[in-house]
C-alpha cells in the first residue's frame, strides 16, 4: 500500500514539474527541467572569501548580515505579489464557474473553443502559482561544533561567508520563484484578455429575439416542463343511467323506378349467358 502512495505521488509530482516546465518554456524564461525539480537555479554559487588579509571584520560581518536580510526582504516583496496574483485568479474562476451554464451557450464552435483556451490558460496559472507555494529547501545559518572552538576573528570570518551563502541560496531560490510570478501573471492575462473579448463579442453582437426564440424552442422541447405544466387530471365519474328509447321515425317516401333498357341489350346478356353455360 505504502509503495501504490508513493507512486502516486511521485507522479503527481512529475505531472505538475512537466507543466510547469513547459509553462516556463513558453513564455520564454531560460529554465532546465533540472531547476524545476529543485524549486530553484544554481546558476549562482557562492566561494568562500579569503578574509585573513581583512583589515575590519566587523564592518564585513554586518554587510554579511545587510545582504542577507536584503534577500529575505526580497523574497517577502516577491510572495506578497504572488498572494495578490493567486487571490484575484482563484476570484476569477470562481466568477467564471457561477456564469459557466451561460458561456456555454456560444453560437459557433471556434468561439467556444477561443473561450475553452482562455479558462485553460486561467487553470494553468493557477498551477504555476501552486508551484511557487510548494515546500522546498532554504539555506539557514547554523553553528557548527567545529564553529564553536574557533577564536573570536575566525568566528567572524566564517560567519561571514555563512551569511554570504545563504543570502546566495535564498536568491537563487527567489530568482526561481519571481520568473514562476512572471509566467503565471502572463498566463492569468491573456487568458482574462481572451475570456473578456469573447464575453463582450457575444453580448453585443448576439440578437436578443434569437436569445428568446432559442429559449421559447428549449421549453417546447422539453417534456418534463409540459408536464409540469400541464393540469392534472381528474378522476372519471360515474357512469349516467340509460335513457327511455325514442320511437319510431316516420316511414321515408318510397323511391322511384329506374328505366327500362332496350330489348336488344337484353338478348345480348341473353346470349352471352347461354354461351357462358355451353362453355361449363
Amino acid at each position: 500500500m505504502q509503495s501504490v502512495l508513493d507512486w502516486l505521488f511521485y507522479a503527481r509530482k512529475f505531472v505538475i514539474d512537466c507543466v510547469t516546465f513547459a509553462s516556463i518554456r513558453l513564455y520564454g524564461i531560460e529554465c532546465t527541467f533540472k531547476d524545476v525539480q529543485k524549486r530553484a537555479y544554481s546558476q549562482a554559487q557562492h566561494i568562500n572569501l579569503n578574509l585573513d588579509a581583512a583589515k575590519d571584520l566587523d564592518t564585513l560581518l554586518a554587510s554579511s548580515k545587510d545582504r542577507y536580510k536584503d534577500a529575505i526582504d526580497r523574497r517577502a516583496f516577491v510572495t506578497d505579489k504572488a498572494k495578490t496574483l493567486i487571490t484575484l485568479n482563484s476570484a476569477l474562476l470562481a466568477i467564471l464557474g457561477a456564469f459557466l451554464p451561460k458561456a456555454t451557450e456560444f453560437d459557433s464552435l471556434w468561439v467556444s473553443l477561443i473561450f475553452y483556451g482562455g479558462v485553460l490558460l486561467l487553470l494553468d496559472a493557477l498551477i504555476v502559482m501552486w508551484m511557487y507555494f510548494d515546500i522546498k529547501g532554504e539555506t539557514v545559518l547554523d553553528l557548527e561544533q567545529g564553529e564553536a572552538m574557533l577564536d573570536k576573528e575566525n568566528l567572524k570570518k566564517s560567519l561571514i561567508n555563512s551569511y554570504l551563502r545563504c543570502q546566495v541560496d535564498t536568491n537563487n531560490i527567489t530568482d526561481f520563484l519571481a520568473d514562476l510570478y512572471k509566467t503565471a501573471r502572463f498566463y492569468f492575462l491573456f487568458g482574462f484578455v481572451v475570456i473578456f473579448v469573447i464575453f463582450s463579442a457575444s453580448y453585443f453582437f448576439r440578437s436578443p429575439s434569437s436569445e428568446a426564440e432559442r429559449v421559447i424552442e428549449r421549453l417546447r422541447s422539453e417534456p418534463k416542463l409540459i408536464e409540469l405544466l400541464r393540469d392534472p387530471r381528474g378522476e372519471q365519474g360515474k357512469q349516467g343511467e340509460k335513457g327511455p328509447q325514442g320511437g319510431g321515425g316516420p316511414e321515408g317516401p318510397q323511391g322511384t323506378s329506374g328505366e327500362k333498357g332496350p330489348k336488344g341489350e337484353r338478348r345480348e346478356k341473353g346470349e352471352k349467358s347461354e354461351s357462358a353455360s355451353k362453355k361449363q
